[in-house]
């Protein structure tokens, strides 16, 4: 979180190239954000998950902020409490919202259950321990003796703001780390190009994460405020197109499994008919030659018969002469 209190009066000391810009940062946020609220209702099949809400809540806390820090830093509302509230509420949300999307998808490359759930911890931990009090020391900014509170306010929004890179920073390492160790494995044509895409959105994040460091600890609070809402909103964008081009890489190479399971299913049960149909042929065969031999043994007993009968009758002709 940056100090949101100083923007106003450094603006007064400006000419009109920095107010153009914040307008511009603040157009493009909007732009990105519609445009990816629309494309999350249209991808989707079934409006829940974690990776869905993740997104949904992360874009809407990016208009919030970006359209108080427009109002806070170019005097649109009467009351300076409007834009204050806008921007807390959405930074609030926004920065943890961004490693939760992240988070979501983790499991898909990683197979490490509790080096997911530490991320997960940590999220959360961080989220409470920083969130909370940056925003109670922003809203007392607001009081009849507010300098102590504007001190205080600033160095914890440094704070923050490091921390809260560095937690991107590490789950977009694990991301690199785990996409390095699965490309050892002899994939296709298709799963390398969506690694080398999941690798480049990774470095992307970096790069971000440390421009607004920069700017954060240079103090450029005339454009910091609506350019973090741009940054996070093409953050969303690439993480959105990376992100569910993996989990269509992930299911098609579930479903590759399942055909092949289901090919030696197959092939088993064709090798057990096979036997099958060989033990009945052979059964057959044993049955004809059984009985040929039968027939065989048949045919000795009536010449055996006949022949008897034969010796008999000569014997009763001999008898008789």
């Amino acid at each position: 979180m940056e100090n949101i209190t100083s923007a106003s009066s450094d603006m007064e000391a400006v000419g009109g190239g920095i107010p153009r810009a914040t307008a511009a940062f603040t157009a493009m946020t909007w732009y990105n954000s519609i445009e990816l609220l629309f494309l999350v209702f249209f991808t989707f099949k079934k409006y829940s998950g974690l990776y869905f809400w993740s997104l949904i809540v992360d874009v809407l806390s990016t208009v919030t902020y970006a359209t108080g820090a427009y109002m806070k830093q170019n005097n649109v509302a009467h009351d300076t409490h409007v834009d204050n509230i806008l921007m807390t509420v959405g930074l609030v949300l926004m920065v943890p919202g961004q490693s939760l999307v992240l988070y979501s998808r983790l499991h898909l490359i990683s197979s490490n259950q509790k080096l997911v759930r530490s991320i997960l911890w940590m999220i959360i931990v961080l989220a409470v321990v920083l969130c909370v009090p940056t925003s109670m020391l922003n809203l007392r900014e607001y009081t009849d003796q507010p300098g102590t509170y504007t001190r205080t306010y600033s160095a914890m929004a440094k704070t923050q703001m490091t921390l809260s890179s560095f937690e991107e920073v590490f789950i977009s390492c694990v991301y690199i780390w785990e996409t390095r160790n699965a490309m050892r494995v002899n994939f296709n044509a298709l799963d390398r190009k969506w690694m080398w895409q999941l690798i480049a959105m990774n470095i992307f994040l970096l790069v971000m994460d440390t421009a607004l460091l920069v700017m954060e600890f240079l103090e450029l609070y005339m454009i910091l405020n609506t350019f973090k809402s741009l940054v996070h909103s093409f953050k969303l964008k690439i993480e959105f197109a990376v992100l569910t081009q993996m989990v269509r890489v992930s299911q098609t190479r579930r479903q590759s499994g399942s055909s092949a399971m289901n090919s030696l299913e197959n092939l088993e049960n064709t090798s057990k008919w096979n036997e099958f149909v060989l033990k009945q042929v052979e059964d057959g065969e044993e049955e004809q030659e059984q009985g040929e031999g039968d027939e065989e043994e048949k045919e000795k007993d009536d010449d055996s018969k006949k022949k008897g009968k034969k010796e008999k009758k000569e014997r009763e002709e001999d008898d008789e002469g």
